[in-house]
């Protein structure tokens, strides 16, 4: 299954937070926010994959998946092909945006 050009994933850090307050600051244009919390349910076969995504936004017309939990900024597009956490998260994103 290929998965959709448009979503990436952002793994978000405090460097982050302070830049998105720099930015809301000086008034530059946000990201709107499509989700918080957002909980999926996806099936593989008989199988089902339940879970909670972070934050998802849209930015420029790409969806952007957060994950809080990691230490790590940004996924580069070959390191998230081999993610399972964010991969199975962009898959729920595709889904439901």
């Amino acid at each position: 299954m290929a998965l959709r050009e448009n979503i990436d994933a952002k793994i978000v850090t405090k460097k982050h937070f302070v830049r998105v307050l720099d930015n809301f600051s000086s008034g530059k244009p946000q990201p709107e926010i499509l989700a918080l919390e957002k909980w999926f349910d996806i099936g593989f076969g008989r199988h089902r994959i339940r879970g909670k995504i972070d934050r998802i936004d849209r930015e420029n017309g790409k969806i952007i998946i957060m994950d809080y939990k990691s230490h790590r900024e940004k996924l580069p597009k070959a390191e998230l092909m081999d993610d399972l956490q964010m991969s199975i998260y962009r898959l729920a994103a595709e889904k439901h945006f």
